[in-house]
């Protein structure tokens, strides 16, 4: 088989990133069956405003396509991408809506979005808090005990919690 250069731009974007591939693009498959040019429509919506063409959207880039009325969408980091109408894009702050997009997209902390960044969020994939808790089975009583038990000291008995979309699992 072929592939297109969509395709191939995408995979090298992607693949470098080393981040959740499998993810990004089993969420594109669901999204191609929906809309064939989806993808070619979020590369070129991130690489009209990658201008220094690293494959990182810096905080100005981000600022320039809302000042130039280029992006419309308007993340949210629960909720769907909303579109936005010329009077909204032109009642609004650039920089408050490039602000939105870092606070939605960024995922590692760098105030920046990558490509892969930018097509998990576009794709649907969100940020969620994961907790993880920690315990003493024993409440302290490990401390005094193990000697005795084991010949030596422990700390606790520890377990874990790993708490996702507000449920624990252990």
């Amino acid at each position: 088989g072929q592939i297109g250069m969509d395709e191939w731009t995408h995979f090298m974007l992607i693949s470098r990133s080393g981040f959740a591939a499998r993810q990004v693009n089993s969420l594109l498959d669901k999204a191609l069956q929906r809309n064939r040019s989806i993808l070619h429509e979020l590369q070129r919506m991130f690489d009209v405003a990658d201008r220094s063409k690293c494959g990182m959207l810096e905080f100005p880039e981000i600022v320039s396509m809302y000042a130039q009325k280029l992006w419309h969408l308007r993340p949210s980091c629960a909720g769907p991408v909303k579109q936005m109408t010329d009077e909204e894009l032109g009642a609004g702050s650039p920089e408050e809506f490039a602000r939105e997009v870092l606070q939605a997209m960024d995922i590692n902390g760098d105030e920046r979005v990558s490509y892969a960044e930018f097509m998990a969020y576009s794709l649907g994939r969100r940020k969620h808090e994961v907790l993880l808790h920690l315990y003493d089975l024993s409440n302290g009583a490990a401390k005094q005990v193990s000697p005795w038990l084991i010949g030596k000291e422990l700390e606790g008995v520890w377990h874990t919690g790993v708490v996702v979309y507000g449920k624990e699992y252990y």
